[in-house]
């Protein structure tokens, strides 16, 4: 235990550690692979099946903080969708097939 003015080494960080148990290795190996899928976009309910976690719900307690931008990206995707759906009914020349600029026939 340091005594006052002498400066405790900072613990290291799991990336710097240099000697692991078969058990501590595995762990930090699981959460990396898990933490690549998600920021590579894998559905977390993929995620969770390839952990092989029981429920959805423990990955999402244990990863839900690195699906902070999920919100954000579906509110852009539903935005995006959105913006286009409108564009097709303001400029018929944008519906698929649409030669003249004019609404298709009713069938």
């Amino acid at each position: 235990m340091a005594g006052r003015g002498e400066s405790v080494p900072p613990k290291p960080r799991a990336a710097e550690r240099t000697c692991w148990t078969p058990d501590e290795a595995a762990a930090f190996l699981r959460h990396t692979a898990a933490s690549i899928m998600i920021a590579m976009g894998i559905p977390i309910a993929v995620v969770s099946k390839t952990l092989r976690h029981t429920t959805l719900a423990i990955t999402i307690n244990l990863y839900g903080h690195l699906l902070k931008d999920s919100a954000d990206e579906a509110v852009k995707a539903l935005s995006s969708a959105l913006d286009h759906a409108d564009a097709k009914r303001c400029n018929p020349t944008l519906i698929a097939g649409s030669d003249t600029g004019e609404l298709p026939a009713a069938a």
